[in-house]
């Protein structure tokens, strides 16, 4: 187990870094957030550009076929910039694609979702914000074009901007299927609700007698595929509030330096000493775990589902409170619309939520853990 960066991932780490500085400043994340669907579209041409749509598709699809490790490179430097681009959203849908699409329908679909010709998400959270799966409403039943989509998503990112949906549905024997709809389809209706990250936005999903071919259904062991499919998103989005957490590091050290107070530059007091050490700290700690749940992903999926619940429940709280703590230091000025900090704070407080919240992925370490400890094999 190596949890170093080799030459060529510490060049995609400065290439990255490089890129979302230049084309995702705070000025561009604003102009964002002042559109009606919050994406900042050129930026996400550019990131096509640069190959990384498909990082992890194998080359045969168009992608790069990369490790998971360098995903995660590349969204810690897509979070430092709170890029507002599906950058992260689109991977959970080449995931679900990947494990669950024939060959015919990952050759169909991937090479454009590479490219950034159409862009796809997974609308797989229920009316009761879940994702268990065990009261799946909506409905797949057979019609005479083939099937026919009906029932509600919610929270789902991005989806206003996608121009295919991946939703979960129950199949009249019970069994769960992979529907992919286009947005513009007949009966599809795609709502975004009112949130307070306007940098990524969440929809509900309608789908109302929709009708979807055969060569658009995917089958197979849908459950476990998701299951699997959320911890690498759990994992990836791990990545991004880390970048998110240290971005809110270096602003608050570099106000530290400048700003002073009777006569003492601000850093120089120790209860803010105090401060800055502890997220530093607390950063550390979520870069090994965010290391160690992308090795799990490629090297040792039986790990995935811990690493990945430690990954994501760490990282939220790091984020959550480098966000706060960042403003705190700033101050009055840190409290202000025209202040960036507010704009992490807020991406903090959502990522918390999505895949489910810190405290359900403890829970869910905690069980994982228990069950592989050597009592409970006794």
């Amino acid at each position: 187990m190596n949890f170093d960066l080799d030459e060529s991932q510490f060049m995609l780490r400065d290439n990255a870094r490089n890129l979302f500085s230049n084309e995702c400043p705070p000025k561009v994340v604003r102009e964002a957030m002042e559109k009606n669907n919050g994406f900042a579209s050129e930026l996400w041409n550019v990131v096509a550009e640069a190959g990384w749509l498909g990082l992890t598709i194998p080359e045969k699809y168009g992608g790069a076929e990369l490790s998971p490790l360098d995903l995660a490179v590349v969204l810690e430097q897509a979070g430092r910039a709170i890029a507002p681009i599906p950058l992260w959203s689109e991977y959970l849908a080449t995931s679900a694609i990947l494990a669950l699409g024939s060959e015919e329908q990952k050759q169909s679909l991937l090479p454009d979702l590479a490219e950034g010709k159409r862009i796809a998400v997974l609308a797989a959270t229920e009316a009761d914000g879940t994702w268990t799966f065990d009261e799946v409403g909506t409905k797949l039943s057979e019609s005479s074009g083939g099937f026919e989509i009906s029932g509600t998503k919610v929270f789902i990112p991005d989806a206003h901007i996608a121009n295919l949906l991946l939703a979960p549905a129950k199949t009249a024997d019970g069994s769960l299927a992979l529907a992919v709809v286009p947005t513009d389809a007949t009966g599809v209706s795609v709502q975004i609700l009112p949130g307070f990250d306007l940098t990524r936005r969440l929809c509900e999903v309608k789908f109302d007698k929709v009708q979807v071919p055969a060569s658009s259904v995917m089958r197979g062991d849908v459950r476990a595929a998701l299951a699997k499919v959320r911890y690498l998103g759990a994992a990836a989005l791990a990545a991004e509030m880390l970048g998110g957490a240290n971005a809110c590091l270096d602003m608050a050290v570099d106000y530290a330096k400048v700003r002073y107070t009777f006569s003492r530059a601000l850093g120089s007091y120790q209860s803010i000493k105090h401060r800055l050490a502890e997220m530093l700290g607390e950063i550390d700690g979520s870069r090994s775990l965010v290391m160690f749940a992308a090795w799990a992903a490629e090297a040792d999926p039986q790990q995935l589902p811990v690493a990945a619940a430690a990954a994501k429940s760490y990282c939220a709280d790091t984020f959550c409170r480098a966000s706060r703590e960042n403003i705190q230091i700033h101050g009055g000025i840190g409290f202000t619309w025209e202040h960036d900090a507010h704009m992490y704070y807020k991406r903090a407080k959502l990522d918390d939520l999505l895949l489910g919240t810190g405290h359900d992925f403890r829970e869910e370490l905690v069980q994982a853990l228990e069950a592989a400890s050597p009592a409970a094999a006794g």
